[in-house]
């Protein structure tokens, strides 16, 4: 099960800052969830394609993790809560999705290819 959000950094945001921003909001997220692994963290290359500009995939173990999100929030907010005030001021046109694998070959066990994102 997969976790994506996309999203575009605020205008007064440099790709530098919000790079800083989502290591600090992954490194608390993992603290806190160590079951979630961010796969990767993406932007959009010399303004090719449509927005948004920002990708980030990470790998739960279920649709039950964002249940867990909910039920240990009050728990672990004091640890989270800067580092998530400062992500949700620094981007705009937020998107998250919950997402599925799909194995496409037969018998195998597929692997995203996330270098290719």
């Amino acid at each position: 099960m997969y976790f994506v959000q996309i999203f575009n950094a605020k205008s007064n945001i440099s790709q530098e800052q919000m790079a800083d921003i989502y290591r600090r909001l992954a490194d608390g997220w993992q603290k806190v969830w160590p079951s979630n692994k961010l796969i990767g963290f993406f932007r959009r290359k010399w303004g090719v394609g449509a927005q948004p500009d920002y990708l980030a995939i990470w790998e739960l173990p279920n649709a039950a993790a964002m249940d867990e999100w909910d039920e240990s929030w009050e728990r672990v907010k004091d640890s989270m809560l800067d580092i998530e005030d400062e992500f949700w001021n620094a981007v705009e046109m937020v998107e998250t999705k919950l997402m599925e694998q799909v194995d496409l070959i037969s018998g195998e066990e597929a692997r995203p290819n996330t270098e290719a994102i």
